[in-house]
């Protein structure tokens, strides 16, 4: 009996002592990102503390980079704690209980005095106090509606004019093979060249998680190249046109003269990058739209874009190596090329004014 009474008040003396070192739990909420230099300066001493007090701290690491339910639950932190996230959401973030930190040096000198307040006194758990509205939604364009952004994007006279051109030559130095080749190899370099750009363009938005700041900016590009297309149909030539610079038309004739297979590359990646001005406005509004997804599916939307983006070429293509006239192909792209700026003008208004009055989500 005496062995069960001294087993008994040996129990209740660790349950009093854990008690006495553990009497509330604390639990803090880290936002941060991959490729945060910040974030690295203090991951040591986060992971510090929270061995230190692992009896007593439960902390939620919440990577705001590839995951969009961690990057809107960011968004609500900010909102419920009054930190600025409107244009993008800084990293390191520490919440814990009513207190939040913003950045490496605020977590370091004060991170450890919040946790030791919440295990003493208790304090609420910040997701609830964070368990509010926010005034936007995830924008996640359906497939449909990259389809009809990349066909408005592949309207584009200034891609058309190099493959047109460069088809010409080609026919008249040598055979339709050696044409279909070089052609072949000028599309697929013109799809990784842009298809590179996007993601680039998109890996810089989501690291600095800028995405609500790079949607509105889109949407202003996209109006205001509309209705620089929609001058364009009226009073083509005149003033200001999204077009090939003329500083960079005779270095890309120069690449369609040499006739091999690495120019056509060459070529391809060349337009690709000043063809930009003419439509770019829409590329980049699809950018900002995929912005909030994660970045494997952000891609395969991507990749699904650029290939409508490309058909339009490959159409081209095809009837040139048919043996359509070069002639009558280039009178054809001259005769549309003013309604093809009237078509991407509208559509371009439409798109930008839609992102903004919030037809697909904001």
């Amino acid at each position: 009996m005496n062995r069960v009474g001294a087993f008994v008040l040996f129990c209740l003396l660790v349950v009093s002592a854990a008690y006495a070192e553990c009497p509330n739990e604390a639990r803090a909420y880290y936002i941060y990102s991959q490729g945060c230099i910040h974030c690295a300066a203090v991951e040591q001493h986060v992971i510090g503390l929270e061995k230190k007090y692992s009896e007593c701290l439960k902390m939620d690491k919440l990577e705001i980079l590839y995951n969009q339910d961690n990057q809107v639950l960011a968004r609500k932190f900010c909102l419920a704690y009054g930190v600025n996230c409107s244009e993008r959401i800084p990293t390191p973030m520490m919440f814990i209980g009513n207190t939040s930190l913003l950045g490496d040096k605020a977590i370091r000198e004060q991170l450890e005095p919040a946790i030791t307040g919440c295990i003493a006194e208790g304090c609420p758990d910040a997701k609830e106090i964070a368990d509010v509205e926010i005034d936007f939604v995830n924008i996640e364009p359906t497939i449909p509606l990259i389809i009809l952004a990349a066909l408005v994007d592949s309207i584009n006279p200034c891609a058309f004019a190099v493959l047109i051109f460069m088809l010409t030559y080609l026919s008249s130095i040598g055979g339709r093979s050696r044409m279909l080749r070089m052609g072949m190899v000028y599309i697929a370099a013109v799809y990784v060249a842009y298809f590179t750009a996007g993601m680039s363009l998109l890996t810089f938005v989501q690291s600095l998680s800028l995405s609500l700041l790079v949607y509105r900016v889109a949407a202003v590009l996209a109006i205001a190249g509309g209705i620089v297309n929609l001058k364009d149909y009226f009073f083509y030539g005149k003033w200001f046109s999204l077009e090939i610079p003329k500083s960079r038309s005779e270095t890309i004739q120069e690449y369609i003269m040499k006739a091999t297979l690495p120019a056509a590359v060459v070529l391809g990646i060349l337009v690709a990058a000043v063809e930009l001005p003419c439509t770019g406005g829409v590329y980049l509004a699809v950018i900002a739209m995929l912005g909030w997804a994660p970045l494997a599916k952000a891609a395969s939307y991507l990749l699904l874009y650029n290939l409508f983006f490309v058909l339009p070429l490959v159409a081209i293509l095809v009837v040139f190596y048919r043996g359509y006239g070069a002639d009558e192909l280039e009178e054809e792209r001259l005769k549309k090329r003013k309604y093809m700026k009237l078509a991407i003008g509208v559509l371009m208004i439409l798109l930008g004014a839609g992102m903004l009055l919030g037809w697909f989500g904001v």
